[in-house]
């Protein structure tokens, strides 16, 4: 076991672990002076696969699964999980890593200065100091601003003969050291810098400057110079007129016949800017009128159709309200009036008066003694009422590992939950059936879930177990839909109490027992359940061990460490 710390670890959060934990996979170290990416020394340093754990990471910053960190660490204290290294919690941890884009079209507009205008077509997002890959050379750093890609240090970059490795996450790549082999200075000047430079440029000449004489300058300046590179995009800017208008004023101001041309070809070509400028905005701008006319007509026509149809819902929401108020009156009246009329009797109307029935069961299991230090030893304490013949030895204590990450699970057994919530000694346990004519959350809500929503609220430190029996005598994506909204993340907080899932309640559904009968209850749909968890099949649960008094706590249920495969949901749907 590592006693040491180990400063200047680089990872990528690559998993969550329970409802805080991350578990990082370490991509490099510092070994002495430098950083080393071998697979070997990383395996070795951070035993057994190269990772570590992060406890409680997700509680303290806005982290998320791909995020570079670099940090220190410690070995595990007391160590029940997979990994024998952690976090260093105490010292700083910050983000890291450069973002590397290649690029393999030729990137340059002369052997010093890059095409600086054609980079935005490769790269629409990144984070500032960035990379771009190009030929056998590394150049940068980058950085966006607006729409383009300029240099991070404007307005030059560096060309580096060689760089650190490079690591990909996902189908992007990193640097995670600065490169430092400086190869060459390049240009990257936008065209507004590169006007700016060549006015100064310009004021250092001792003799007057002429727009012809631009070559003749270029070719007495050293072909290893920085000036050479941007004196030679001007030349290829004026020569093809891609200074915008901005920028021709700008080096018009540098000398007199400079000006002269500006000013001269502005005249020559005013009738031809109002004919290919002016007169189609104006004709543009005549049929976005036009069109936003007739947008606001049809919006006019929608609000008239969107109030008809709001109308029409109001008076089918009555009905069906109706229907739902009235439904048990209405089956008694049809069942009276189909036995009256086989025997030729009139009809006569009996009204069934409504009734409230409690039909849940609220069973307390409280603490007693010490708590148990963690769940296998609790597991170990009850082994015998998990373990089959049929199962192995991993799988029985499935049934329980999996309630760190699942909040609903499908069970056949109910006897089995009870037992848990016996012999936890830390139990409220409520066992509600689902009937028939279920076919609103209203149904679900007003018979024991509110109840035990707000219980766990009230008691965190308690476990709470909802035993909802006969889960699929109605649609559960009728009378349980926010339940599954919750589940998948889609809803934050439970309508009604408008507040968000327990982390001490756990709902298991039982599901219809197959017997002979066929067609009885509604199919199980699996897209429904498969963000639930599965509790194994056991052929029997032995109901006669003897309890002690110690109890579960609630985070022993929640904070364990253990790796685990979800058990197997085919049993329930085949």
């Amino acid at each position: 076991m590592h006693i040491k710390r180990q400063p200047n670890v680089k990872g990528v959060i690559e998993m969550r672990r329970g409802e805080d934990n991350a578990r990082i996979k370490i991509l490099a170290f510092k070994k002495g002076s430098v950083f080393t990416y071998d697979e070997n020394d990383i395996r070795e340093e951070f035993p057994p696969a190269g990772y570590v754990i992060a406890f409680n990471l997700f509680s303290k910053e806005e982290y998320v699964i791909g995020d570079l960190l670099e940090f220190s660490t410690l070995p595990v204290e007391n160590r029940n999980g997979l990994d024998e290294i952690r976090l260093d919690s105490t010292s700083r941890i910050k983000m890291t890593g450069m973002e590397v884009f290649s690029i393999k079209d030729d990137i340059l507009d002369n052997p010093l200065a890059v095409d600086q205008a054609r980079l935005k077509a490769y790269i629409t997002e990144a984070t500032d100091n960035f990379y771009i890959q190009n030929s056998s050379f590394l150049y940068g750093p980058f950085k966006l601003s607006g729409n383009e890609v300029v240099s991070a240090k404007e307005p030059d970059i560096n060309r580096y003969q060689a760089s650190p490795p490079v690591v990909s996450i996902g189908d992007k790549q990193y640097l995670l050291e600065r490169p430092t082999e400086v190869e060459q200075r390049i240009d990257c000047s936008t065209n507004t810098h590169l006007a700016i430079w060549f006015k100064k440029y310009i004021k250092t000449l001792q003799y007057p400057m002429d727009v012809q004489q631009l070559p003749q300058l270029l070719d007495r300046l050293d072909n290893g110079s920085l000036d050479k590179a941007k004196l030679s995009r001007v030349v290829k800017l004026t020569d093809s007129l891609l200074l915008t208008r901005q920028e021709l004023e700008l080096l018009s101001e540098n000398s007199p016949s400079f000006q002269q041309i500006f000013s001269n070809s502005l005249l020559e070509i005013r009738a031809e800017l109002i004919a290919t400028e002016k007169i189609p905005l104006e004709e543009k701008l005549s049929a976005l009128q036009a069109e936003c006319s007739q947008l606001s007509s049809e919006a006019v026509a929608l609000r008239q159709e969107i109030e008809r149809l709001s109308i029409q819902k109001n008076n089918l929401s009555k009905d069906v309200d109706f229907v739902q108020v009235n439904k048990d009156r209405l089956i008694a009246d049809i069942k009276i009036a189909t036995s009256v009329s086989d025997v030729g009797l009139p009809v006569l109307s009996v009204p069934i008066a409504q009734k409230s029935l409690v039909t849940f069961e609220l069973q307390q299991f409280e603490k007693k003694g010490t708590p148990f230090g963690d769940l296998p030893a609790f597991i170990k304490r009850y082994e015998g009422l998990l373990e089959q013949e049929d199962l192995g030895f991993m799988e029985s204590r499935k049934a329980l590992f999996q309630l760190r990450d699942k909040r609903a699970v499908l069970c056949t057994n109910p006897l089995l939950v009870r037992l848990i919530a016996l012999y936890s000694n830390n139990c409220k346990l409520f066992i509600q059936q689902v009937e028939a004519d279920w076919l609103k959350f209203e149904s679900f809500y007003d018979n024991g879930l509110s109840e035990i929503w707000q219980s766990a609220h009230d008691n965190p430190e308690i476990i709470h177990f909802l035993l909802l029996e006969d889960i699929n005598m109605a649609p559960i994506e009728c009378y349980a839909r926010p339940l599954l909204d919750l589940i998948v993340g889609l809803r934050k907080t439970l309508p009604g109490l408008q507040t968000p899932w327990p982390e001490n309640l756990w709902i298991f559904g039982i599901p219809i027992e197959k017997g002979e009968e066929p067609g009885f209850g509604v199919p199980l749909l699996i897209n429904s359940f498969k963000h639930w968890g599965a509790m194994p099949v056991f052929s029997h649960v032995n109901s006669e061990i003897e309890k002690d008094d110690r109890f579960l706590p609630v985070q022993v249920l929640l904070n364990h460490s253990a790796e685990f495969a979800i058990p197997s949901m085919n049993s329930y749907f085949s």
